[in-house]
Formats: C-alpha cells, structure tokens, sequence
C-alpha cells in the first residue's frame, strides 16, 4: 500500500483518477503534505496542469478540484482555497484561450505573489533552466514564499522588491545544504560555464577550454575604465553640439586624439572623419544606448548616465560592448579574444584559425555557409573597437596585435558576462 493511498481512498470515485495524478505529481511515495509549500502547488495549477500533463482542456476543472479535496483531507485548506481560487480559474481561463494568454497570466499572478525569484545583479535567471538552475529557482522560492509569510516583506507595498532582492542575493552568495555546502550562484555558474564551452563546434571548446578555468573567479573592475569611453562619455556630459554635418566638435576631436595617441605623432587629427577609433568609440556608444542624438546635439541617454555614476558598470558596458552586437559577431570576437590572449598575431592568421571553429553554426540567406571573409571582416571589426576602447595594442609590432593588460582583464570580464549570463 502507498504511503498516501488511505487518503485517496476517501476521495470521491468519480475524482479518485485526477486525486491519484495531484498525490504523484507533488509528493509521490516519499513526502508528506506537510512539506509542500503554496509555490509548488501554484507551480501545479499555472504551470504544469495546462502545459505538462496529458489531461484535456474540458477536465482541468476536475484536476482542480481533485486537488483541492486532496488538500483539505490533508489538513492543508490554505492550499484548497488556492486550488479554488479565483485566480486559479482565470488563469486557467486564459489557457484555454491561448497558451500565450494563459502564459501571460501565470506570469503575472507570480509576480502579485512575491515569491518569483528576481533577476538581480548576481544572477540572471534563464528562459529554459537545466537541473541545478531549476533546483535553485523552486528552493529560492520557497524561502519567498516563508519570508513573505513571516512578514519580513509585504508584496506591493513600499519597497518589497528591494527587500526581495536582497534576501534572493543573500541566499544565492551563502553556503547552502541543499547544494551540499557550495554557493547556490556558484553551482549555476560552474553549469552555465561547461555549457558555454560545450556549445558550438569542438573546435570551438577546444579553444575556449582552455580559458574557461580563469573564469572561476571575479575580475576586480578597474577604475575609470575602459579610459576611452569612460572619457567619451564624461566629455558629453549634459550634452554636446554636433557640427552642420553630425560630427564631434573638433575640440573634442583634438582632445580626444591627444589624450589616447591615436593618431601617429607628430599629427593631431581635428576631424572625426580622420580620426577612426573616435568614430568606432561613437559606434559603439550608440549601439549600446548609452548616447542619443537629438537634431544637432548628442547627449546621454538615462543608461549613460547611469553608466557614468557607476565604474563597475561602466567597465562591465564596455568589456561586454568588445565582443559586438550579433551572436556571430559574439561568437567570432570570443575566440579572438581567447587566441590574442595566449600571444600577438596578426588578424588574418586570427581569422583563418577560428573560422572553422565558428562557421558551422551559420548560414548565410539562402543556406551557405559563412565565408572565410565575413570571418575576417568580424574580426576585424572586433580589433577597430578594441583599439577603439584601448582593449588592442598595435604599436611597435608591425602587423601584429596585442591585447592591453586592461585588455585581457576585459577579456575575462567578457567571457564572463557570456559564460555566467543565461544560456538560452
């Protein structure tokens, strides 16, 4: 006899089927009722029952009310009262609308109830979790979930989400005995990394394997850097006129090319046409929403500004704004990274090492592969916002390039942003 079957033999016949799927479901043979917290039954109810079990539409109702009488004889009529809810009922309305309405929906009662684990500065939760993140995710939700019902934050009121926030970080950076001693964010990355090395071609694990053990460890962000956007940014301050045509002032131009030797002395470049690394440090501002154009002004956006106020996130913008824009682009200027990090090279030997590594994973409109050259052209335009951000040096080494010890820190800083970050 199962653990639960004298309870099931209580319910009513007609429901006992949907009773026997609720008790499989949440607990099985090897949990009590009394472990279950309101999450997992919401989770059951929101989540699982319209999308996860093979239970047509028409008897979801059933499904619910089998669980609510499961509950009640259980001793726990709060979960019965969620089962029979109000909410409960629209959600499940708006499934049988449409997957995405009731998706919608779910997602919005979660959010009402608190105890949604929020993305913070730590951790960014992924769209599609493997088994460790998932782990983490239900059991963080529980400790909402107890800490909303304990009072130490009301959902809704004054500041709940920062007091939301801090206890998810609290518990994601302490040692914890459901991952048997380690950090909760720790386990999540150490998974994310092996998956972002694992990814792709073998050559391209071959390559990122080997930097793939620095990245155990945070990477101290260097102050006012990187020094070129860090500047680029100050200097626009409130805002700047542009010329008739667009272009930087050329005070800016001057002050800018003197500051960061861009051009070869003893020349001092006065327009932004002839002064390539300041128009790819503009690029790469744009790109990122960290300026906006106005007629003839340019001046920061409110992320700028934000950008501005705080080192850590200007150095994280900038490492992260190194790799590009689109994945390809990502994709080609990490194994760049990873090979100008072990020595100079020049770009074409750059170029025809990792395009092999790369271009399986894409094709072109129409189903070709990518080509050799649009390899070469992403990684050079990976070397322009290099220099551009004083991450490259190509000074003295005819035509090879070199990564800056600032450089090779953005590197790191990069690759983890990409390795820790979500990997779906």
């Amino acid at each position: 006899m199962g653990r639960h079957d004298p309870l099931l033999a209580r319910v009513p016949p007609d429901l006992a089927g949907h009773a026997r799927a609720v008790v499989d479901w949440l607990v099985g043979d090897v949990m009590e009722f009394t472990e279950l917290g309101l999450a997992d039954v919401r989770r059951m109810l929101w989540i699982d029952l319209p999308n996860r079990w093979a239970v047509p539409e028409p008897q979801w109702p059933q499904v619910v009310e089998a669980g609510a009488q499961v509950f009640d004889l259980a001793g726990r009529p709060s979960l019965a009262a969620l089962a029979r809810s109000d909410e409960t009922r629209e959600i499940l309305a708006a499934y049988a609308r449409s997957r995405e309405e009731g998706v919608l929906a779910a997602n919005a009662a979660f959010d009402r109830t608190g105890t949604k684990p929020p993305d913070t500065d730590v951790l960014t939760w992924g769209r599609i979790m493997g088994g460790a993140e998932a782990n983490a995710y239900d059991e963080l939700q529980r400790v909402l979930e107890a800490a909303v019902i304990a009072g130490e934050y009301i959902p809704g009121t004054r500041g709940w989400q920062q007091r939301q926030k801090a206890l998810a970080v609290r518990w994601l950076t302490s040692p914890s005995h459901y991952f048997d001693g380690w950090r909760p964010v720790d386990v999540i990355h150490t998974v994310r990394r092996e998956e972002w090395v694992d990814t792709g071609t073998p050559a391209r694990t071959v390559i990122l394997g080997d930097v793939a053990p620095l990245l155990r460890e945070p990477v101290p962000a260097p102050e006012g850097e990187p020094a070129p956007l860090d500047w680029f940014l100050r200097r626009i301050g409130t805002s700047i006129r542009l010329t008739e045509r667009g272009y930087l002032p050329p005070d800016m131009v001057r002050e800018g090319d003197e500051r960061f030797e861009w051009s070869a002395p003893p020349y001092l470049a006065s327009r932004e046409v002839n002064l390539p690394p300041l128009t790819k440090l503009r690029e790469v501002a744009r790109q990122h929403k960290l300026v906006i154009k106005r007629k003839d002004e340019l001046r920061l956006s409110p992320l700028g500004r934000t950008v501005v106020a705080d080192p850590a996130r200007m150095w994280e913008v900038g490492a992260v704004a190194w790799l590009g824009e689109h994945i390809f682009d990502i994709r080609v200027s990490e194994l760049a990274a990873a090979l100008l990090f072990r020595e100079p090279k020049k770009a074409e030997t750059i170029a025809a090492t990792i395009h092999d590594a790369v271009a399986p994973d894409f094709r072109v409109k129409g189903g070709g592969q990518v080509s050799l050259s649009a390899t070469t052209e992403a990684v050079w335009d990976w070397i322009r916002r290099g220099l551009a951000l004083g991450l490259i040096d190509d000074r003295w080494r005819g035509p090879e390039y070199a990564l800056t010890e600032v450089g090779r820190k953005a590197a790191l800083t990069a690759w983890q942003a990409r390795a820790h970050g979500p990997q779906h």
